[in-house]
């Protein structure tokens, strides 16, 4: 099984530098509990079989995984819990994200 350091996890500061100041853009995953966000993100991005995605743990909170397959494709995917609700930001690293940052350079929602 993957570990979180294997799928490029995301500073906190990379995570809210906007696209505009050499930031990445984003791909935000949201929706419900248990829909398959996560189980998407890793087959797609990841390379995980789609069987191994049945023994994935649920998201708490969110993860944020930089993508960069070559010098042309590079973006982050936030992979948000079925459980958060966005409107009040969320928790990262500790730190509080801020709505307008969370959307701030999205460029798939």
């Amino acid at each position: 099984m993957m570990e979180d350091d294997d799928l490029n996890t995301v500073s906190f500061e990379d995570a809210i530098r906007p696209f505009e100041e050499g930031g990445d853009k984003k791909i935000l995953l949201t929706g419900p509990r248990r829909s398959g966000k996560s189980s998407i993100e890793r087959v797609i991005f990841h390379k995980m079989s789609p069987h191994e995605t049945l023994f994935l743990e649920p998201t708490q909170n969110m993860d944020v995984r930089l993508i960069a397959s070559n010098d042309f494709v590079r973006f982050q995917t936030w992979d948000f819990g079925g459980e958060l609700s966005l409107k009040n930001g969320v928790i990262y690293k500790g730190k509080k994200i801020q709505p307008d940052e969370i959307y701030k350079g999205c460029s798939t929602l």
